[in-house]
């Protein structure tokens, strides 16, 4: 039983470590979001970045740039985790920018 227990203890501090990395990881892009949504002119509901809650779609006041967050990539094969953090995408110019430190 002394193992058992030695091993959820074990699983749990990684648990909690990477639920600690995560957040960190998101609030890091959710920074990069707010900062990118600011530039093109995106109305924002909050003035700082460290409230800021990213929406799954975003679009420039003129409508020229969508950004999306958190959204899955369809690919012709499978990839793990192919879910990317940001991806802009510019409608005039018609070119695609992604931002993900996934792996």
């Amino acid at each position: 039983m002394a193992d058992v227990n030695n091993l959820m203890g074990q699983w749990n501090t990684s648990y909690q470590q990477a639920q600690y990395w995560q957040k960190g990881h998101d609030r890091v892009c959710a920074q990069l979001h707010f900062n990118i949504c600011k530039e093109i002119g995106v109305k924002l509901d909050n003035k700082y970045w460290y409230d800021h809650v990213p929406k799954s779609v975003e679009k420039s006041h003129a409508g020229k740039v969508t950004i999306l967050w958190n959204h899955q990539v369809r690919t012709v094969r499978t990839i793990p985790n192919n879910k990317m953090d940001i991806i802009s995408h510019d409608i005039k110019k018609n070119m695609h920018v992604n931002k993900s430190s996934n792996s």
